[in-house]
């Protein structure tokens, strides 16, 4: 505990392990250490010490919850994953279920549980209300709780002083909280930074640069004596000083008359300040977005000129997408609608459809309400449709039709409520066509959305391949044919004997012709959804690198359907244009196929070594030890038998004609004496 408190948390996690193996030694000392006991067997899992037990020996001997301890420990160095380790989601105690709510950013129900143990000690217990509704994106309510807090102890603690003024900076209230602005003395990070926007809100700059400074200097201090034992802890120090160092940058905005070059100067630089964070958890990157909104919120309330005003909105309306965004990743469905609701309040619909409404449909199907999420994303189909001819001048709006093409037929292809011919047509093969008459790829954005385009329909073809050849490789489908079979036979034996036809040979006929056509129509869905998703994740790695690893599944399709010509052709006319690096990962399951035999001509086998030959050129180093190795497998083998065996051997099987693997061979002998 001592460890811990000091920060020193794998310190502390040594001691808790050196702690459990003394408990476990001191149990084996007490055994009886006779022969007699040495033959003992004692019940399955009755030698291990479980956690639990671990936790009650530890509060009986020190007053210590050891469990408690643990999840502690794991949270400060970031390995939040071991709090199930330590019997998170399984364990009544109130701390621990909390914690794991916390975790896993359910704040609703770590709530419902702050509200309901009313055991737990009342500075803990405020102080986890608090960070819920903060979380829970309720910061009304905060406001509200923090008034009654402060009404039945005014003399309340320095931590909860400071979540005052936290709550008092996101919401904008100036007037909430008392604060001498020309007294200094021992101050917390966000008094400081209340402080600090209320001056530049007021114009007040020195007072304001001398609150920055009085916080980055505490927060320096703060960072020097920090453990550098796990450098998690030192994240949300430096997360602080980011925040001063934005808020100092953005005090020059205010000191002067503000420009839009100036503005779009500033918004670059927090999004490559943002590229940084990209890594980071969300609880780092929530307070540096929520300074952000705070900024641009009081440079709107300051700003008269309507087209300063204008570009301030848009630049607010961005800035919180991308905080939607990137709470909608980090499973906090809360704080996005909230941001989509201050974003309708700043920015009205372009031609009636707008980039946020799509956000607006990714934070409802988040809070799984699908119907909600897909009428908007409907509406705005409907709308970019009826305004083509706008559509097709704007890129954005072009990108932005793309995108709800895409989602919505990835949705309805989820819920199952269209027919998988419908959305493949209407929705998904139409977002590829859209994605695809964008003429360049210069921009980031639309490489992104032409790629999301092919994968989402390769996915979708290859999903609906699946189905239809387990559906072939089932019972089911071998009884129809079977069935099939006995009807055939039985239509040429009533044609053998020239049975005259009736009501029943017109109807087993009829029968055998429908059930042929299904069985026609199935075959060809599976030839069809197979090609569409080979060419498009061909399409897919073609448009960039984030999509590499399909290559996999790729490789998959073709190897499995090696005697398909259609998918030969494929690979040979638009495979050859993949990078070659892409199919290092799968060299040793391409290589292991050229020795197999030709079943279905030498067209596969010459595509793929073809493929072999340029993997080959363009990476030796990675490649020809692979080749080498396959073809000199059984060596070993044939030079270990006797001299009259070896040559018997060598007599017998002597090779009619040249075999792809020993084409490739020579190849790679030529090659060598290249290299």
């Amino acid at each position: 505990m001592t460890a811990q408190s000091c920060a020193a948390h794998f310190t502390a996690l040594l001691y808790v392990e050196i702690y459990a193996d003394k408990i476990n030694l001191d149990k084996k000392q007490k055994r009886s250490p006779s022969r007699a006991a040495k033959q003992l067997t004692f019940e399955e899992g009755s030698q291990n010490l479980t956690i639990t037990g671990l936790s009650e020996k530890s509060e009986e001997e020190t007053g210590i919850n050891l469990q408690g301890l643990l999840m502690d420990i794991y949270r400060s160095i970031g390995e939040p994953d071991s709090l199930y380790g330590c019997g998170g989601g399984k364990m009544l105690q109130p701390l621990a279920r909390i914690r794991t709510y916390e975790h896993e950013a359910v704040w609703g129900k770590a709530l419902v549980t702050y509200d309901l143990e009313t055991s737990l000690p009342p500075s803990t217990r405020q102080a986890g209300i608090i960070e819920a509704l903060q979380n829970f994106g309720l910061c009304d309510t905060l406001s509200i709780y923090l008034k009654g807090l402060e009404q039945e102890n005014p003399k309340c603690s320095l931590e909860l002083q400071e979540l005052r003024y936290q709550a008092a900076w996101r919401n904008m209230q100036w007037d909430q909280i008392f604060s001498v602005k020309d007294e200094m003395g021992e101050r917390g990070y966000h008094e400081s930074l209340y402080d600090a926007l209320q001056c530049l809100r007021d114009k007040e700059f020195p007072t304001f640069y001398e609150r920055l400074k009085c916080a980055r200097i505490k927060e320096v201090e703060e960072l020097s004596k920090a453990s550098l034992e796990s450098v998690y802890s030192l994240l949300p120090t430096l997360c602080r000083l980011q925040t001063i160092g934005e808020l100092e940058h953005t005090g020059q905005l205010f000191s002067g008359s503000l420009t839009n070059r100036q503005l779009n100067d500033m918004y670059l630089k927090w999004q490559s300040q943002s590229q940084l964070l990209q890594d980071s958890d969300f609880s780092f990157q929530e307070p540096i977005m929520a300074l952000r909104t705070v900024i641009l919120k009081i440079l709107l309330e300051k700003e008269n000129e309507n087209t300063k005003r204008e570009c301030i909105k848009d630049t607010l309306t961005k800035h919180l997408v991308e905080l939607s965004r990137l709470a909608r990743v980090a499973k906090n469905t809360q704080l996005p609608e909230r941001a989509v609701f201050q974003i309708k309040q700043y920015s009205p619909t372009r031609h009636g459809v707008s980039e946020w409404q799509l956000e607006e449909a990714q934070v409802f199907w988040a809070k799984k309400e699908e119907t909600l999420a897909l009428s908007i994303l409907k509406n705005m189909v409907k709308k970019l449709d009826e305004d083509w001819f706008m559509v097709e001048k704007d890129p954005n709006l072009k990108l932005i039709y793309t995108e709800c093409l895409r989602l919505c037929g990835s949705w309805l292809a989820e819920t199952c409520l269209e027919n998988p011919t419908v959305i493949m047509q209407n929705y998904l093969e139409k977002a590829v066509e859209v994605a695809g008459s964008q003429n360049g790829d210069h921009s980031d954005e639309l490489k992104s959305g032409k790629m999301k385009a092919f994968l989402s329909l390769a996915r979708f073809s290859d999903t609906q391949y699946q189905r239809i050849e387990n559906y072939m490789k089932s019972s089911e489908f071998e009884n129809k044919q079977a069935l099939l079979m006995a009807a055939k036979q039985e239509v040429c034996l009533l044609r053998e004997h020239k049975i005259q036809a009736n009501r029943y040979t017109v109807k087993v006929q009829r029968e055998l012709e429908l059930d042929e056509r299904a069985i026609h129509a199935l075959r060809e869905d599976r030839r069809r959804f197979l090609c569409k998703a080979v060419e498009n994740y061909i399409r897919c790695l073609l448009s960039g690198d984030e999509c590499d690893l399909w290559i996999f599944r790729l490789c998959s399709l073709w190897l499995e359907n090696s005697g398909v010509s259609d998918v030969n052709v494929m690979i040979k006319r638009e495979g050859e244009k993949i990078p070659s690096y892409k199919f290092l990962p799968l060299m040793y399951q391409l290589a292991a196929r050229m020795g197999t035999k030709m079943m279905d001509g030498l067209g596969f086998h010459h595509i793929l070594n073809n493929l072999i030959a340029r993997i080959s050129l363009d990476h030796p180093h990675h490649t020809l030890f692979i080749i080498l190795a396959l073809a000199n497998a059984n060596k070993d083998e044939l030079l270990t038998k006797p001299e009259a065996a070896r040559q018997s051997r060598l007599t017998k099987n002597v090779p009619k004609e040249i075999s792809p693997l020993d084409m490739v061979l020579e190849f790679c002998h030529i090659l060598c004496y290249l290299i």
